[in-house]
């Protein structure tokens, strides 16, 4: 697959950016204003009011006729998939970009993705994020490494184990293309659903460090995170198995991958607020023997990262263990943010 990208800078593509929108009356207006400001003067902001409840659905309408670059489309609620498939379709642009309407953007944001795209003449960018609280605190560290640019296999294996970006939708750039031809998928989890499709989809993905451009806020109140297990989160094991399956038919030599998206998804799950020890430990011990027997090639790759190699390492142990590390280390990671403010 090959876009011609075009040498002009003054003749810029539109690129449109995906905002879905569902309770978030307090944090929409920052959301916004982060994209209003952008030095990528040729875009489109297109607010997509899933159903929202509250005053949402009003602050979209009254954004779209205070800008001529905004649009509002509503919607039936049906989660932040689907959401984001609506307005893909209504969006006018070739180049697709999200952004969560309780998070916000720098200035450059879209400037420097497309930089990024246009840098190594690739079909799709990508960036991390950096996380922020809801006082606008940011935590964690800027990254600092070469762009590069990968497919295929190396792709796949970016995405799910490396260090630079991970299955997010947001800060990304995509052809309108792919993500027509692989929509997001309804319920939880729908960006590690079809992250590795979308990236197999392309010929080249560049990679870049623009992680402080993108602020990730994490919520106190409302999150997945946060709520109860329930059995639609036990659905990110059903996609565990299908990315397994795809492994294992397109690029058996990435095995190693399938231990790994089993143990994001079991980390993910063990640090919910609102768990039970009953099922922290039921979560716990479903996969253990899978984790066991792939500890040591996991340990010995050196491109798995440090992180990943300590939940391999702790989720091999036993339900208390990985508690008690858990609670120590949310207990370090607050000491260190009052000692900051």
């Amino acid at each position: 697959m090959s876009y011609v990208l075009g040498e002009d800078l003054m003749e810029r593509p539109l690129i449109s950016i995906i905002v879905p929108v569902y309770k978030v009356e307090k944090y929409i207006n920052k959301c916004v204003a982060s994209l209003l400001v952008q030095t990528y003067e040729n875009c489109e902001i297109v607010l997509v009011d899933d159903g929202s409840p509250d005053q949402c659905p009003l602050i979209c309408d009254q954004f779209s006729r205070d800008f001529d670059n905004i649009t509002a489309l509503h919607k039936p609620n049906g989660g932040l998939g689907d959401a984001r498939n609506y307005g893909v379709r209504y969006s006018k642009g070739d180049w697709i970009v999200f952004v969560d309407s309780d998070d916000y953007v720098e200035p450059t944001y879209i400037e420097d993705l497309w930089n990024l795209l246009l840098k190594h003449d690739a079909d799709m960018a990508m960036a991390s994020s950096i996380q922020a609280d809801e006082d606008g605190n940011v935590m964690g560290k800027k990254l600092h490494f070469e762009s590069i640019c990968v497919s295929g296999a190396d792709a796949i294996f970016e995405v799910y184990a490396g260090d630079h970006v991970g299955w997010s939708a947001y800060n990304n750039i995509y052809p309108k293309s792919v993500l027509l031809q692989y929509p997001f998928p309804a319920g939880y989890y729908e960006d590690m659903a079809c992250m590795y499709l979308i990236v197999d989809a392309v010929d080249k993905v560049a990679i870049g460090d623009y992680n402080q451009n993108y602020k990730y806020v994490q919520h106190t109140s409302g999150s997945i995170l946060n709520s109860a297990l329930s059995e639609k989160h036990m659905h990110a094991f059903e996609i565990c198995e299908e990315f397994a399956t795809f492994i294992d038919e397109k690029y058996p030599e990435l095995e190693i991958l399938k231990p790994l998206i089993y143990i994001q998804s079991v980390v993910q799950m063990l640090h919910r607020q609102h768990m039970g020890y009953k099922d922290y430990s039921k979560v716990f011990l479903m996969y253990r023997i899978m984790f066991r027997k792939a500890l040591s090639a996991i340990l010995k790759n050196a491109k798995i990262k440090k992180k990943t190699k300590m939940f391999a390492f702790l989720l091999s142990t036993e339900p208390w263990i990985y508690k008690v590390c858990h609670v120590m280390a949310k207990g370090k990671k607050k000491v260190t943010e009052i000692k900051r403010g």
